[in-house]
Parts: C-alpha cells; structure tokens; sequence
C-alpha cells in the first residue's frame, strides 16, 4: 500500500492594496520612495483605509495648473511622434492639439488616457486606466476627499520657496539641496514651438469646457494648501 503524497499547501493570499504589511514589505524590499505616475489607490483604498495606510507611510501629492499639465503632456508626445518623421512641420501639421482633441486620439500606447478630461480626478479615483470613462461630479467628491487625505499637498504654481519649505517642514530637516531641474518636453528647440504654442493657445476654451472637473479640484488644492498652511505644518 502506497501512501497518498500530501498536495503542496496553498500559496500564501496576495497582500491588498490597503494591507500595511504590503507597503511594510516594500520598505523592507529597501525602497523608500513609491511614485504613483500613471494611476493612483482607488478611493475604496486611499480613503476608507487611510488610518491604516497613515500608519506605515506618508503621502505627498503635487498638482499642476490643468491646462498647463496637459498642454505640456500634449507637446512632449507631440515630439515624440514627430521626431524621427523626414518632414517635421507636416508632422506637426497633421497632429495638432485640436485634431486629437476633436478625434481623442490617444497617442501613448505604454501609459493610455494621458490626455484624456479631466486627467487628476480621474488619476485620484485609480481610474486612470479607464481613459474612455466619462466622469461625473460623484468622481470630483472622491477626488476631493482622496486629496484631504495626503499628508502634503502642494501645486507646482506656488511660489518655490514656499513649497521647498512645506516639504522641508514636512520631512523635518533643514537641507537646501535642490534637485536640478530637467524637463523632458524636448519640442520646446524645435523651430516651430513658438507657432505651435500660439495655436494650441486657440483650444483653450474647449479645454475648458471638457475639464470642468479637474479645473474645479485644482481650484480645491489651492484653498485646501492654503487652510494647512493657517494650521501650522504638518510633519512626517
């Protein structure tokens, strides 16, 4: 009689998103820095198991200006489609910022929807992934309540110093190291930025009219910055 062999046991559960152990294990794994660029912690995570995740890491959201993140995101992948094209100006003629506004062309197949509307709120519901998903104001309170939950929230418009002194405040040292500043939208050599800017200028109304949503939350981060600023400086 041949004994049955035992069945190897059962792997261990995937650790969730709003497991502490998760983002313990990360640190452990000897990363101090987790940078969320393409989508974010659905709501569901970030904000009904905030005191859990307050408890083993800080978090830092910096916002930019909508018409300036997407009119900076639109040129960077306007030169990169057009930078290796025989004839440039035809390139930049047939892709312009309204043709891929008009037909919602989305020109980054690694990370989608990067110009999709209203691109912050959208990140701030993890739903980034979903760029073909029209967003209504329940998406804005989400968004909202998320932002309140950062431990440091800043907006690239404010002055520098005042920023740099919030994140100082915050990490708790006095360093004045500065990182060099690098811009990744290489368009801005190209001979023809300067009509390409004047004409992108022309969408701005339409803009407008598609990013309600995240001209509303940019206009929240100012006045949320501002309260925490009259409460004294939180610290990490």
């Amino acid at each position: 009689c041949v004994p049955a062999s035992r069945p190897p046991p059962a792997p261990e559960p995937p650790l969730e998103l709003g497991d502490a152990g998760l983002w313990r294990g990360i640190h452990a794994a000897g990363a101090d820095y987790v940078a969320f660029e393409h989508n974010f912690l659905p709501p569901s995570v970030f904000v009904d198991r905030s005191k859990t995740l307050r408890s083993v890491a800080a978090s830092v959201a910096l916002l930019r200006e909508p018409w300036a993140r997407f009119r900076s995101t639109y040129e960077r992948e306007l030169y990169l489609r057009c930078r290796q094209h025989p004839d440039r100006t035809a390139c930049f003629e047939a892709n312009t910022l309204k043709e891929w506004i008009r037909t919602g062309y989305d020109p980054n197949d690694k990370f989608p929807g990067v110009l999709s509307p209203n691109y912050m709120v959208r990140m701030l519901n993890g739903l980034a992934d979903q760029p073909q998903l029209e967003l209504t104001r329940a998406h804005l309170k989400k968004a909202k309540a998320a932002l309140k939950k950062f431990d440091l929230v800043l907006y690239l418009e404010m002055p520098e110093e005042e920023r740099m002194a919030a994140l100082r405040a915050f990490l708790s040292t006095d360093t004045e190291n500065y990182l060099a500043h690098v811009s990744n939208n290489k368009l801005k050599k190209d001979p023809n930025y300067e009509e390409i800017i004047a004409t992108n200028r022309l969408m701005i109304p339409t803009f407008q009219e598609l990013n309600k949503l995240d001209i509303e939350l940019y206009a929240f981060t100012k006045v949320l910055v501002e309260q925490r600023r009259q409460e004294g400086a939180v610290r990490c």
